[in-house]
This record gives C-alpha cells, structure tokens and sequence, in this order.
C-alpha cells in the first residue's frame, strides 16, 4: 500500500522531503487523523464519514462511552488498515474553566501513539 504523506511542519513525526508513505503504521495514523479532524456531512458521497469532535464535547447528552464508541466506529468503518493492527481508545473528560476538553488517546501495540485534545 502506497499513500500520500500529508504530514505537516508543525507534526513532531515530520519527516522532510517524503512525498509518499509505505509504512503501515504512518498509513493507519494518518487514516486516523482524517477521520477525527473531520466532521460529518464534509466528505461529499459520504455523510457519515468523520468523527465531528466538537459535537461531542458541547452536547450535555453525550459521555465518554459514546465518544469512545464513535470514535472506534469510525475507525473500523473508515480506516482501511485498522485490522492489522491492536488498538486501543480512550477518552476522557476533563472539566474546564469555560469549558469542558475531550482528551482522546489512542494506543496501538500498547504505546500511546496518537493524542488529540477537543475544546
């Protein structure tokens, strides 16, 4: 499998001068991160793609469990190479002082290798 390495500058995994990605893992992560900076209805022919974060974190109807559950569907729904690997989310909610943060982890082989915060 051969993917477009979309890593940015500012990603402490930025490898300089890669224009394409064959490792597996760098493809899963990045499959991962779509999905969770997506939010639905964006992806056009598909409504459903995305996590759509935000949604989560400012609704008083929603609790950890059902982000982690989200979050994990989109995943297997989505990310084409998810099966190969073990993987783990959790998620968190802390309360802020103006407003509550989401904290998602995601582990797989057991290390923390992805982390997104939600405000």
């Amino acid at each position: 499998m051969i993917e477009i390495y979309i890593r940015n500058e500012n990603d402490p995994n930025y490898r300089s001068g890669i224009v394409e990605s064959i490792d597996e893992l760098d493809i899963f992560l990045s499959q991962i991160e779509m999905v969770l900076a997506t939010n639905k209805t964006e992806v056009l022919g598909e409504p459903k793609f995305g996590a759509s974060l935000e949604e989560y974190i400012h609704s008083f109807s929603f609790n950890e469990t059902q982000l982690k559950r989200e979050v994990e569907n989109q995943i297997e729904y989505y990310c084409t190479l998810a099966e190969k690997f073990t993987y783990i989310v959790e998620v968190t909610f802390v309360k802020g002082s103006q407003r509550d943060i989401g904290i998602i982890d995601i582990l797989i082989d057991n290390k923390k290798v992805f982390g997104i915060v939600v405000t």
